[in-house]
């Protein structure tokens, strides 16, 4: 397959771009003063969709390292705690979108710092006129394509903070893992050696279930569940361990004569994975390949979480898009448009 049959936002062209939207992103903070930001002691990332789902890679990413606790909010409706020692950070590309622009009034009134990984609309005009800081960022692609820069800006303004450190370093890694991986999943690789190619194939008309591990290879496979959703337009699942243990395992009891034909079992598997996490990938497979069609595992060797969650992500973006080209489907537009965080 060297060119897509449908591709009217260029989602191929999107996707290979990553590399250069994740080195890209770092310089978003070069400008911003850190004394603006003051010393918070809880950073709020707000947000739905594609937005929501990079603030949980950053709260994920973070988790083990930042001084301060850092939480993803998807609602309108702010915590009672958040006060003027809370750092909100609200991508929302367009910055138009009506939960964005009311979370970010009511955060300032409270006497929060707002940062808005925006490039227009009211959402920046309420950062430059108060206490918030307007980070520039493209609106034009979908949402969904711009998963660098909603991770990686808030990322680096941590860092430059002074509440997490290194950052600079696993964006390094991050980048130059993406740089080699991308020539060999886009289009015009050869089919033989491309595994986005090859993934498709073996979930062509199937069901992806995707589990990864808590953290941020989670985060990768929420991040593959929702790609299948809005580029393939195909159902998905995703999970994660140790919670798929719990329950995930406990819906395979019955209806194997169905599941056989439609389940794909996709793992997500890294380097960082605790001993008790391999164990239970190991326990989970070899109760589930006896009740789905194929159990595909994808593995990063990355030296550090960010670099993990790239290198897990970028071939899942791709496997969805060859999805779509497989069923002969358009994978731009997606989702239901009733707001501009939608995710699409």
């Amino acid at each position: 397959m060297h060119e897509p049959v449908l591709d009217s936002l260029d989602m191929f062209g999107l996707a290979a771009s990553l590399p250069d939207q994740v080195e890209q992103s770092r310089s978003l903070v070069d400008d911003v003063d850190p004394g603006r930001l003051g010393q918070p002691d809880t950073v709020l990332v707000i947000g739905s969709g594609a937005a929501g789902l990079a603030g949980d890679a950053v709260a994920a990413l973070v988790a083990t390292r930042s001084r301060v606790p850092v939480l993803v909010h998807r609602g309108v409706a702010l915590p009672s705690w958040v006060a003027s020692g809370t750092l909100v950070v609200v991508p929302s590309p367009d910055g138009d979108s009506a939960a964005a622009v009311e979370t970010a009034e009511d955060a300032t009134a409270r006497g929060a710092t707002v940062v808005a990984v925006t490039d227009g609309g009211r959402l920046k005009e309420i950062c430059e006129n108060g206490v918030g800081i307007a980070l520039p960022v493209s609106s034009e692609p979908p949402v969904r394509a711009l998963l660098g820069t909603l991770t990686v800006a808030p990322l680096m303004l941590l860092d430059r903070a002074g509440l997490v450190s290194g950052c600079d370093d696993d964006v390094d890694e991050a980048v130059s893992l993406l740089r080699a991986a991308v020539p060999k999943l886009a289009i015009g690789a050869p089919r033989e050696n491309n595994r986005a190619y090859q993934m498709a194939l073996a979930l062509d008309r199937r069901f992806p279930l995707v589990i990864g591990s808590a953290g941020p290879a989670a985060v990768a496979a929420h991040r593959w569940k929702s790609q299948v959703n809005a580029n393939a337009k195909a159902p998905s699942s995703w999970a994660y361990h140790p919670e798929a243990l719990h329950d995930e395992l406990a819906g395979f009891g019955q209806h194997g004569d169905v599941t056989r034909q439609l389940i794909a079992l996709v793992e997500l598997r890294h380097g960082g994975e605790a001993p008790e996490i391999r164990r239970e990938f190991e326990v989970a497979r070899s109760y589930l390949e006896e009740c789905v069609a194929t159990v595909e595992t994808v593995r990063s060797d990355a030296g550090t979480p960010l670099g993990a969650f790239f290198d897990l992500v970028v071939l899942g973006d791709f496997a969805s898009l060859y999805l779509a080209a497989l069923a002969t489907v358009d994978p731009g537009p997606a989702g239901v448009p009733v707001d501009g965080d939608s995710g699409a």
